[in-house]
């Protein structure tokens, strides 16, 4: 039976964060068909995976049984779908090739790797599922080149085929107007920010938990245990510290140059960033798009830290008030890497992201019109209100292509229930053991 690599490789196709320990390998029983698809069976252990993959990623609660069993069901519905559709696309000729699928094969090796810690700790997996790398990659080749031609005969009978028309989105749009979500009220802000820097000796204090993390995977501890026990990143310390996927420019680009010199696997010595320091290990890597996980020590800024901040924000709003250039004003002074070199802008932000102590501010302004200073989770910002909208009804233009979108999806939906139940008439589908 397939399972611990398996379910980790699943992770890899579709980007859930697994954690090893919470995936543990199903029982060695005897293999029990639950359906077949014209001469293939489908077997309980291909429900199981599936369903350890929506339970280790907290979208089924295994105590609840109702759940439990309605998962199984659309886990085995969805099985049989995709029997039906590579049969087809098998009778219609449709290949794929070794060479046509290799390098996706390779960075989901490379990330199963990564996920389980160790090449020591990925080869005694392989030898209790008594697996091999050759015959892993096999398997996984088996699985992405049935994922390829699934695709492709998709686009061929489905994709191809559906049409979309400027007419077909003005009446979509006029037959559905009073159902159609509001436009909220929005803000179209730029910004400085000022985040409170801790002093060095704080620093310093966080630099060494970083280095003495650092020894601990040196000397073979395991990349999830020292995670868990001594990463400060909330949102990440409980699952292996994986950041999902990122593209370029999407972090601090001191973090971004130490990842630029990775190959998949490899980790970098101690980083320090505007959060704090880490120690970062590439997953993988596809163009500009990456995956990474990380550990990361904070250093906390004191009350004083947090005074030479305040300050510093008043500075920067007096200076704006006095008539400073304020792209220049931006580009020396904030803290916030991702808007420093745009002027600090924001965009267009809906007024239900914002608190009350925003808009009461905002609401003050005339355009162009300079904010006092306003605490936020990071920092402190000065914002500049470049314009509002009250919000209101969408007129068409404002979300054509919304509705084209929308549209597309509602057609292609439709269009692929029929082809799947025209596919199901003309093929044999029996259940066994309910």
């Amino acid at each position: 039976m397939r399972r611990f690599l398996t379910v980790l490789f699943l992770a890899a196709l579709t980007g859930v964060p697994v954690h090893p320990s919470a995936t543990p390998a199903a029982p060695r029983t005897v293999e029990r068909v639950v359906a077949v698809v014209n001469d293939e069976p489908i077997l309980s252990s291909e429900v199981d995976e599936q369903l350890s993959l929506l339970v280790a990623s907290r979208r089924v609660d295994p105590a609840d049984t109702s759940v439990v069993s309605q998962a199984r069901h659309e886990i085995l519905e969805q099985l049989i779908q995709e029997r039906l559709i590579i049969d087809y696309a098998a009778k219609e000729g449709i290949t794929v090739t070794d060479d046509q699928i290799e390098p996706q094969v390779q960075a989901s090796i490379d990330e199963v790797k990564a996920r389980v810690g160790t090449e020591e700790k990925f080869q005694e997996e392989l030898a209790r599922e008594g697996l091999t790398i050759d015959s892993l990659r096999e398997r996984y080749r088996l699985e992405m080149r049935k994922e390829a031609m699934a695709q492709r005969i998709i686009e061929r009978e489905i994709r191809s085929k559906v049409k979309i028309t400027e007419a077909d989105v003005d009446t979509f749009f006029r037959n559905n107007k009073d159902q159609l979500p509001v436009k909220p009220a929005t803000y179209e802000l730029a910004h400085v920010l000022i985040i409170p820097r801790p002093d060095d000796g704080r620093r310093a204090a966080a630099k060494a938990r970083a280095e003495q993390a650092q020894k601990r995977l040196e000397a073979g501890e395991s990349w999830e245990k020292v995670t868990a026990e001594v990463s400060e990143d909330p949102s990440t310390a409980g699952n292996g510290g994986m950041l999902g996927e990122a593209s370029l420019g999407d972090f601090d680009p001191a973090f971004e140059a130490a990842i630029e010199v990775l190959e998949p696997g490899q980790r970098t010595g101690v980083v320090e960033t505007s959060a704090g320091f880490h120690i970062i290990e590439l997953i993988s890597r596809q163009g500009i798009t990456y995956r990474a996980r990380h550990i990361l020590l904070m250093a906390q800024p004191s009350p004083e830290d947090v005074g030479k901040a305040i300050d510093r924000a008043g500075k920067v709003r007096a200076q704006a008030l006095a008539g400073a250039d304020w792209a220049a004003l931006v580009k020396d002074s904030s803290d916030d890497a991702g808007t420093r070199e745009t002027e600090g802008k924001l965009g267009e932000v809906p007024a239900s992201r914002l608190g009350r102590s925003y808009i009461a501010a905002l609401d003050s302004l005339q355009i162009g019109g300079i904010s006092d200073v306003i605490q936020g989770p990071t920092g402190f910002h000065v914002f500049k209100l470049l314009g509002r909208s009250a919000g209101g009804a969408y007129q068409y233009a404002d979300i054509k292509e919304q509705l084209m979108n929308m549209l597309s999806q509602k057609k292609l939906a439709e269009a692929y229930e029929k082809w799947i139940a025209d596919l199901r008439k003309n093929a044999f589908v029996e259940f066994k053991n309910p």
